[in-house]
């Protein structure tokens, strides 16, 4: 179907808003929750410390300290939730403002599964399977932001096999492709009023996979020392799907007809520098730049 010019500005302001989420890793988008024992350190060292199978997603290098057959499986339980409170906004002509209150944030359970199975004394393989972004948020239909979004969903999924290869008694090296799939849905209220009609609904929602690779290595630099620098690389989503549009005034429908769609949504790389120091039998000294 072709689509008018004033449905095509309107489904690209929506896959905007996406791929700025999309950037914005502080924010929650990107998941840092990818096992249990990094969290009590707030996954500082993450790219060192090589402890289990989790090596495998945080650096396939630091996989070379596991002499054993290990298997992780983990999950994380998050509940977002936030409150919105309008301190002065006023609605355009013609355009009600809506509820000044409201609540937002859903539920959201992050699983994550890592094995890790030595070849011989120099070589590992490893698979994790996690989730590196997603949550939710999900405003009320009639808050008063409902014109720029009312519910953004985001999860994805995250194939990543690999391998290390330990060059020596002080230095491994790692590597390893991701294959990921990414669903995206989003929604907005259009405001109807100057056509003759109410408010309604728009929702666009996509799917695709997208690939990519990791990198890692790792040396003890002193007998106490050990670094790890770990890269995980971009990866371009290529999504298809649909874009909806409910409770339509009739004088516009014909410029807001259900369609499909495609988008690319590039998810951003990440660099991570990490150390561990054994200060001592019972203490040690962990640190992250990422």
């Amino acid at each position: 179907m072709k689509q008018s010019p004033f449905q095509i500005k309107t489904i690209c302001a929506a896959i905007a808003s996406l791929t700025i989420a999309g950037t914005a890793q502080a924010a929650g988008f990107a998941l840092l929750e990818q096992n249990a024992s990094g969290a009590g350190v707030a996954y500082a060292g993450k790219a060192a410390i090589g402890e289990d199978a989790s090596a495998a997603w945080f650096n396939p290098a630091s996989m070379s300290r596991l002499k054993e057959r290990q298997l992780v499986l983990g999950g994380h339980y998050i509940d977002l939730n936030g409150k919105v409170n309008n301190e002065g906004s006023t609605a355009a002509p013609g355009r009600p403002l809506g509820s000044s209150t409201g609540e937002f944030g859903d539920e959201g359970y992050i699983p994550n599964f890592h094995l890790v199975v030595p070849f011989n004394g120099r070589i590992n393989f490893g698979l994790s399977v996690a989730t590196p972004f997603g949550l939710k948020t999900d405003f009320q239909p009639d808050w008063y932001g409902r014109f720029q979004g009312v519910t953004s969903d985001i999860k994805s999924v995250n194939i990543n096999p690999s391998a290390s290869y330990k060059v020596n008694e002080q230095w491994s090296v790692g590597a390893g492709v991701s294959a990921q799939k990414l669903d995206a849905k989003l929604s907005s209220q259009i405001n109807y009023a100057p056509f003759g009609g109410t408010e309604g609904l728009t929702t666009i929602a996509g799917d695709g996979w997208g690939y990519g690779f990791n990198l890692g290595v790792m040396g003890q630099v002193t007998p106490a020392t050990r670094v790890g620098v770990a890269y995980r690389s971009a990866i371009e989503q290529d999504l298809e799907g649909n874009v909806t549009f409910d409770n339509v005034a009739p004088a516009v429908a014909a410029l807001f007809a259900n369609s499909e769609l495609t988008s690319k949504i590039r998810l951003p790389a990440s660099l991570a520098i990490s150390s561990v120091t054994e200060l001592t039998p019972k203490w040690q000294l962990l640190t992250d730049a990422t």
